[in-house]
């Protein structure tokens, strides 16, 4: 938004009257600065104060009746503007969704809680596997050891593009409110080999503690195995941008009928309102958002995407839901790990991304 300040007097308003008017496109400034954008004046030879600094900084000067046309100019294309409104029946939204389905459709290893058998065992809360010979993870300031949330065994679920297909990875958090949401007490450890682990007795004696510990204070209430099923997924409604993304796609691919400038940029929320509320979308949305626990595939968000379109982090790592008496992140709350597929194909694992969210 532009800054602008007045000197003198308006000839066809009150400086109150010009100046809640200004504030509609403006930031309406009492003063010149530097950084102001435009000093609208009465005479451009009065000499005053505000003109002289303002000629000397270099500021846009005009007159009243030029700030009065800019106005007025500025209401008339807001109401000139014209929205393209993809106006498609319900047998065209299907064809649209089934290519969105079509195009963003992956494999994906979907979870279900058990009873664990082994501190190697894919799973929530407990103890981790851990060798003696690395140092295990601590919070920021050193002074106490993370706590395990999650580990994969990666032998024990179905294949995915990508994934190891051994070694475990393992997620560590301070038990305290957001579990290092903010401020870096979240740790991602991937052992590549699996090796003869530390007995529960020898963790104790490290002062390792485990969710049983912290239990009003952490989101695992139950030591659970993870049980895995090969199965897949396309875009969630969800994923912002990206979900809109697709839909500019399909329509792309369909050869639709839309107009010769139609661009990325008109498949917004705004412009997609209606197509929002089809049975073909509904149908859709019941489909693939899905608030489950599982590896890859499309992440569910109660409140909203955290990830930069530019920062690459394509790869859902782990998602995990809410269930009553094994993990609570809150009212119908989700938590999600990402990675760049890069990071994953390198098995580095120092750049995870952690973000859980609650209604």
């Amino acid at each position: 938004m532009q800054s602008v300040c007045f000197t003198g007097a308006c000839p066809d308003m009150t400086r109150a009257e010009l100046t809640e008017k200004a504030e509609e496109k403006f930031e309406v400034k009492s003063s010149v600065t530097k950084d102001l954008d435009i000093l609208v004046c009465a005479d451009p030879n009065s000499g005053s104060s505000k003109l002289e600094k303002a000629k000397k900084n270099g500021t846009k000067v005009i007159s009243y009746g030029e700030f009065l046309e800019m106005l007025d100019s500025d209401d008339d294309d807001d109401e000139d503007e014209e929205y393209f409104e993809l106006d498609f029946d319900e047998e065209t939204l299907k064809k649209i969704f089934d290519k969105v389905r079509e195009n963003t459709k992956t494999d994906i290893a979907s979870v279900y809680f058990g009873e664990p058998d082994s501190i190697t065992d894919s799973k929530l809360g407990g103890y981790p596997y851990w060798t003696k010979d690395k140092e295990f993870p601590k919070s920021e300031d050193g002074e106490s050891n993370l706590v395990l949330l999650a580990q994969i065994n990666f032998a024990e679920m179905p294949h995915l593009k990508d994934f190891p297909d051994s070694g475990i990875l393992q997620f560590f958090h301070a038990p305290y409110p957001l579990y290092g949401l903010d401020d870096g007490n979240f740790r991602a450890v991937y052992h590549e080999k699996i090796e003869e682990p530390l007995s529960i007795k020898e963790l104790k004696e490290m002062g390792v503690k485990t969710h049983e510990d912290y239990i009003d204070d952490f989101p695992v209430k139950e030591e659970a195995a993870f049980d895995f099923s090969a199965s897949s997924q396309s875009i969630s409604t969800l994923c912002a941008g990206r979900f809109e993304h697709e839909i500019f796609k399909a329509i792309c691919d369909l050869k639709l009928p839309v107009p010769s400038d139609f661009s990325e940029d008109d498949c917004n929320s705004e412009m997609l309102e209606e197509m929002y509320e089809s049975d073909a979308f509904e149908e859709y949305r019941e489909s693939c958002d899905f608030f489950d626990s599982k590896i890859n595939g499309y992440p569910a968000f109660c409140q909203e995407d955290p990830r930069r379109e530019d920062d690459g982090l394509d790869v859902l790592l782990l998602q995990i839901a809410g269930e009553d008496d094994v993990v609570d992140w809150g009212d119908g709350g989700v938590a999600n790990y990402f990675i760049s597929r890069e990071d994953l194909k390198k098995r580095d694992f120092s750049k995870v991304l952690f973000n859980y969210d609650c209604y």
